[in-house]
């Protein structure tokens, strides 16, 4: 073959190859504009069969289903969403038209399981809209960053600035933000811990709310900033520990017998606030307890008061804790009264002894 003719062939070879190119995109193109076309099919296996196809088809089909966003048929709309929020990071250029979908009435759910499907890319654009969007916009995009869950870890400096905003659109999504930083969770602790200390009340507020809705997760923080050198954070941490309630007792038990006076008081404060709740840990921590520690804990159930009585007359039966027990319950004096009378009359002969022994020195003390 000539120079002249290999060169033809090469020519008409690479005029093939661009058109085998220009063709294969032509048919996807086709391809996906079906599809879309599929979405508003009034069958649903076809509608999730159409979404599944766009979903694996990927970022190339982005700019087609961003457009879906915009049909009028809320069907369309909701399962472009669907195949958005299945491709996930690979979606991100459709987030701005899934954010001004958070506020198109029934597919503004599937807009935000779609932002929380692309996750962290769409966590900025999601807080904006939980900032400044309308209502449903903010009801939405809260849903969004509640199942993005810790993956919107990014978001949390943002939102417990916002647990501070006193203006009237910051009251109305306040406890949308403290929902976010609960689903949000572990991540969340330590932002929330540093907000105890805010210069705002509300802020400070919000943050000892959250907290107590984290719950176990937020005990170690907060029985950690116990110890601090600010009494207004151990007051506010006070006030979360007591809002998660009984998972807190064992870290506060912990934090009353191995701390310096400040966080040992801080944690009787605490336990005394629980209750009832607090006083089987009490008790058996009481059994074991000696010299420092025993007085601490003496003085938690005497704080206490009466929820405490009942165990305690039931640990008169027990000799290990019969004696600290005895001590406990002339700390609580007159108000032990009326269940230790009735203690009198136990079949237990121990319980019954000490229940004696323990009014004796009740009246002695009068």
């Amino acid at each position: 073959m000539s120079r002249r003719g290999l060169l033809l062939l090469l020519s008409l070879l690479a005029l093939l190859a661009i058109g085998g190119v220009v063709l294969d995109r032509y048919l996807a193109r086709a391809r996906i504009r079906a599809l879309v076309k599929q979405l508003d099919s009034s069958e649903p296996k076809r509608r999730e069969e159409a979404v599944k196809a766009l979903a694996s088809t990927g970022r190339s089909a982005v700019p087609a289903l961003t457009e879906a966003l915009r049909q009028p048929a809320p069907r369309v709309r909701a399962a472009a969403a669907d195949a958005l929020g299945k491709m996930g990071s690979a979606a991100e250029p459709a987030v701005p038209a899934l954010v001004k979908a958070l506020g198109e009435g029934e597919s503004g759910t599937n807009a935000a399981a779609a932002l929380a499907g692309i996750g962290a890319p769409a966590v900025p654009a999601v807080i904006r809209a939980l900032k400044d969007g309308d209502p449903e916009q903010q009801r939405m995009a809260a849903y969004a960053v509640g199942k993005m869950g810790a993956a919107a870890e990014t978001a949390v400096p943002a939102l417990v600035g916002m647990l501070g905003d006193t203006s009237a659109t910051g009251k109305v999504t306040g406890h949308l933000v403290s929902d976010c930083l609960t689903k949000i969770g572990d991540a969340a602790i330590p932002a929330l811990v540093e907000a105890l200390g805010s210069d705002s009340q509300g802020a400070a507020d919000a943050a000892i709310a959250t907290l107590g809705a984290v719950g176990t997760p937020a005990v170690s923080a907060l029985t950690k900033a116990l110890g601090g050198d600010s009494d207004v954070v151990t007051r506010r941490s006070l006030a979360a520990l007591q809002l998660i309630g009984e998972p807190a007792v064992h870290a506060l038990i912990n934090t009353l017998q191995a701390s310096d006076d400040g966080a040992a008081v801080a944690a009787g404060s605490a336990l005394a606030g629980l209750g009832k709740s607090a006083v089987p840990a009490l008790v058996d921590s009481l059994r074991i307890a000696e010299g420092r520690n025993q007085l601490r804990i003496l003085l938690v159930l005497k704080n206490i008061g009466e929820p405490a009585v009942p165990l305690l007359i039931e640990a008169l039966g027990d000799p290990a804790a019969r004696t600290r027990a005895t001590l406990a319950l002339m700390a609580i004096g007159s108000p032990a009264r009326p269940a230790l009378r009735a203690a009198l009359k136990s079949p237990n002969f121990a319980v019954h002894a000490h229940a004696a022994v323990v009014l004796a020195g009740i009246d002695r003390s009068k």
